[in-house]
C-alpha cells in the first residue's frame, strides 16, 4: 500500500502544464480520488499557479515541470502581452514597428491564425527592458516553489513583493529552503521531455507510484502544435549570446536547477 495519501500538481507559469493537465493528469486524477487519494487545489480566487501548497507533507506526492529558464521568460512575456493587450487577427509585427510591437493570439482554432503567428515578432529591445525592470520574474520558477498563494492571491503579486523585501532588506532568495523543496518533488521533469517521451509511460508511473493497477489510456494523436506559441518561439531564436549575458544574472536560480540533471525523472 502507498504511503502517499494526496497528489499535487506544482503547476509553474509556461511550462507546458495545461497540456500535461488535459492528456494525463484530469483522467489519473480521477482514478486517484476513486482510490482515496487527496487531490490538493489552489486557493479560491488563485489563477492555476498557487507556488507550494500549504498542506503539503510527508504524505503528499508533488510533480512538477521546469523549463529552460530562457525558453520560459520568452514564452511569459508573449502570454503576458497578449493577456494586457488583448487578441489580434489581422497585424503582422515586425522589427521596425515600435508602436505596435506585439501580435499574441493564444487560443489559436484555425489555420490562418497560426500562420499569422508563424510570422509574428516581437520587439526584442522591449522584451529585454521588461526582464530587466520586472522584478517579480526574476528566478520565476525558483520563486514558483518557495511561495505559497493564499485565497485571492496571484503567483506574480506574491513574487512581487518577495523579491522587493528581498531588494529593502538586502537579502538573497532562500536557496536552502528551495533545495530542501526541490528533493522533495517526487516526479521532476524537463520540459523538453514533453517533445519525446510516451505520455502513457508517465501516467502509468504515477499510478504505479500510489500501488495503483488501473491504467488510463493517453492518447496517441495529440495535437502538439495546438500548445506552441510562435510569437514566442520567434522570439527566443534572436535571442544571441550578449543578450543571454544580459538575462543570466536575472535568472541565476532558475538556470542552476535546469542544469541539475540529477533532479530530473529520466524514462531512459
Amino acid at each position: 500500500m502507498s504511503k502517499y495519501q494526496s497528489f499535487y500538481f506544482l503547476h509553474i507559469p509556461k511550462t507546458g502544464g495545461r497540456f500535461i493537465r488535459e492528456h494525463v493528469l484530469d483522467p489519473v486524477c480521477e482514478i486517484l480520488k476513486k482510490n482515496n487519494v487527496k487531490i490538493l487545489e489552489i486557493p479560491k480566487g488563485v489563477d492555476r499557479h498557487g507556488g507550494w501548497h500549504k498542506d503539503i507533507d510527508d504524505n503528499s506526492y508533488i510533480f512538477s515541470i521546469f523549463r529552460d529558464p530562457v525558453e520560459c521568460v520568452t514564452s511569459f512575456y508573449a502570454h503576458l502581452i497578449g493577456m494586457e493587450v488583448g487578441y489580434s487577427t489581422g497585424i503582422q509585427i515586425g522589427d521596425n514597428s515600435p508602436d505596435t510591437n506585439f501580435l499574441h493570439l493564444m487560443e489559436m482554432g484555425t489555420e490562418n491564425t497560426k500562420n499569422i503567428l508563424k510570422n509574428t515578432k516581437l520587439s526584442k529591445d522591449e522584451f529585454l527592458y521588461w526582464i530587466t525592470y520586472s522584478h517579480y520574474i526574476y528566478n520565476y520558477q525558483s520563486k514558483n516553489i518557495i511561495l505559497t498563494c493564499k485565497e485571492n492571491e496571484q503567483m506574480m503579486d506574491v513574487s512581487q513583493k518577495y523579491t522587493m523585501d528581498l531588494h529593502d532588506n538586502n537579502k538573497k532568495l532562500d536557496k536552502d529552503l528551495l533545495w530542501e523543496r526541490l528533493k522533495r518533488i517526487n516526479l521532476f521533469l524537463r520540459q523538453d521531455m514533453l517533445f519525446k517521451m510516451d505520455y502513457q509511460i508517465l501516467a502509468d508511473k504515477i499510478l504505479s507510484d500510489f500501488g495503483i493497477e488501473e491504467k488510463i489510456t493517453v492518447s496517441k494523436d495529440i495535437d502538439m502544435e495546438y500548445y506552441v506559441n510562435y510569437a514566442s518561439s520567434n522570439l527566443h531564436k534572436r535571442i544571441k549570446e550578449e543578450d543571454l549575458e544580459v538575462m543570466s544574472k536575472y535568472l541565476k536560480y532558475d538556470t542552476e536547477i535546469y542544469n541539475t540533471k540529477e533532479l530530473f525523472w529520466s524514462t531512459e
